[in-house]
């Protein structure tokens, strides 16, 4: 796995985590009027169509749950890596590109913030990509 690759998967849980909430949600809204899809007993009344409903939710329930803690796990390998670069402005770069919510990660965002032209910042940001490889080769050799 290269460097990118290796930051990108923050973002790339965080967008499945998204993807996950909004199916729930979409299931949630679409139950018939009155009812509950919190996976929980509440009657023996329920259709068939309400069950199947809840017990679908409740399973994105657990599968967003297991992305959630798999986002914290990738964002704190992420920060041990980063903690490793040593210039301040790739820190900086790679903090915001990968870590930090649009529009933080745009370009002429970062730019603004470390004052620098959006070139500069590109620039930067190849040499922190390098860095970044030689730190996961390292630290992880086969694994990444």
């Amino acid at each position: 796995m290269n460097a990118r690759e290796f930051l990108e998967r923050y973002k790339i849980a965080g967008k499945k985590i998204e993807m996950y909430r909004q199916r729930i949600e979409d299931i949630e809204t679409t139950a018939p009027a009155g009812q509950k899809l919190d996976g929980q007993p509440h009657g023996t009344k329920k259709s068939d169509a309400t069950a199947s409903a809840a017990a679908k939710a409740a399973d994105m329930r657990i599968t967003l749950e297991a992305w959630l803690m798999e986002q914290e796990r990738i964002q704190q390998e992420i920060v041990e890596v980063l903690g490793a670069v040593k210039d301040v402005n790739r820190f900086q770069v790679l903090k915001m590109r990968y870590l930090e919510d649009a529009p933080a990660d745009s370009w002429q965002s970062i730019a603004n913030v470390l004052d620098k032209t959006v070139r500069h910042v590109q620039r930067i940001h190849g040499w922190a990509l390098l860095e970044v490889q030689n730190i996961i080769n390292s630290e992880y050799p086969t694994e990444v």
